[in-house]
């Protein structure tokens, strides 16, 4: 120390490290020790006076048992039930008592309810900057959310567009296909229709139809029989005529498809079955057979 820096006044200047008023009249080693055991003030650039280091890390302290309560009231608070609104509660207990036993501690003290009102307004200001930064991110989130749940029903409504278009084009192809044949080439005047010839030309306007049409399964397992004991038992009863009704019917079938009925096919079906093959022995394959509800 720089034993012989003395004011005008006689008071001992310690060096600008630790300025300490001393009082005046005590020896210098008396001094000395004084100023290592009283609360120091330390200058800040523009002079005015802070906490002593003792009363800042009490407001240190503090703040931080603060910060670490409000992070546990936040985590609880987000859990967002009962238990967690509970265990919230219960912080803020701790909290509200916490300062309240800091404040009185601390009374009177007008340097430290300074400090602590700029260190509680520093947390606030961080706090809402916190609390901003998540209503921003969880509006990102539900945003994100919100796009994804749109993007999949974009997706659903053009994967059902393409099935749709392959069911119109399917319906479209099969009507064509069976214009395809003239009434003379389907039996139109022959005897129960015709022979071999034209019930394949039959059965294949028939199984182009298939293709096209939902089925159930039982359906589908009897649609080879349905197909050529209909169509055997229909000739027999309509005999030359038979083509013209059959042409008229599968007609009213690919119409009803055309409109946007997949059951077509599967209704005419079953109800041709009961009008026309109810009378018809049919193999019984694990309970089921073409008489089976569609």
């Amino acid at each position: 120390m720089n034993m012989t820096n003395w004011h005008a006044g006689g008071a001992y200047a310690l060096p600008p490290k630790r300025k300490n008023k001393l009082v005046r009249g005590r020896s210098m080693q008396n001094k000395a020790a004084d100023a290592e055991q009283q609360l120091v003030a330390v200058n800040h650039g523009d002079g005015e006076q802070v906490l002593s280091e003792a009363q800042a890390d009490a407001v240190l302290l503090h703040s931080e048992r603060l910060k670490a309560l409000d992070q546990a009231r936040t985590a609880c608070r987000s859990l967002g039930d009962a238990v967690g609104a509970s265990l919230g509660q219960t912080v803020e207990s701790v909290i509200k008592s916490e300062t309240k036993r800091f404040l009185k501690r601390t009374r009177g003290d007008p340097k430290v309810a300074n400090e602590m009102r700029k260190a509680l307004a520093a947390e606030e200001a961080n706090y809402k900057r916190k609390r901003q930064e998540f209503k921003e991110h969880m509006q990102a989130v539900q945003d994100k959310k919100l796009a994804q749940k749109e993007l999949k029903a974009v997706q659903e409504q053009v994967k059902k567009a393409k099935k749709d278009n392959r069911f119109a084009l399917e319906v479209m192809q099969s009507a064509e296909f069976a214009k395809t044949y003239t009434l003379v080439e389907l039996g139109q005047g022959k005897k129960k229709a015709g022979g071999e010839q034209y019930r394949k030309s039959r059965g294949d306007v028939l199984e182009r139809l298939r293709r096209a049409a939902d089925l159930s399964p039982t359906q589908t397992s009897d649609w080879t029989f349905f197909r050529t004991e209909w169509d055997r038992l229909m000739a027999e009863t309509h005999g030359e005529g038979w083509a013209q009704l059959f042409a008229e019917m599968i007609q009213q079938v690919h119409n009803e498809l055309g409109e946007g009925n997949r059951r077509a096919l599967s209704t005419f079906m079953y109800s041709e079955t009961q009008r026309v093959l109810k009378d018809v022995p049919v193999l019984q394959i694990r309970g089921t057979s073409v008489r089976t509800q569609p």
